[in-house]
């Protein structure tokens, strides 16, 4: 029975994760694709890491956050008061820097709900022919 709690366990984290990973690709596909290239302000000092970086950018009189790439932000290229040029997706209400590989990273994450629906199977069908 702890088996079946785990596989419970592991399918509830993988499925959350996958859908707020797939939301995050999704909104980066349809900007890249169907965005608009705008200009906005940097709004604050960006936030390095060095997996995970973000900028905050004012476009008219909104405020979002954008991933950039963490060399990028280690060298200083943003700062407060620089113009930079984005994708804008109004339907989203999305941003981000354009010509990344976001259809790639869209159809990665659609591949990464394969483990919780593995996950899920196992859970219906998988321990019912072992017991």
């Amino acid at each position: 029975m702890n088996s079946r709690r785990a596989y419970l366990f592991y399918f509830v984290a993988f499925t959350s994760l996958s859908l707020a990973w797939f939301r995050q690709r999704e909104a980066d596909y349809m900007t890249q694709k169907y965005g608009e290239l705008v200009t906005a302000v940097v709004y604050d000092r960006p936030d390095c890491h060095r997996r995970s970086s973000q900028v905050k950018v004012q476009y008219k009189t909104r405020v979002y956050r954008v991933f950039i790439g963490s060399t990028a932000c280690f060298q200083g290229r943003y700062r407060v008061g620089d113009d930079i040029s984005l994708m804008f997706n109004k339907d989203f209400q999305h941003m981000k820097i354009p010509g990344d590989q976001a259809l790639v990273l869209y159809w990665i994450s659609i591949c990464f709900f394969l483990v919780p629906g593995y996950l899920l199977w196992y859970l219906i069908w998988g321990f019912n022919k072992k017991s």
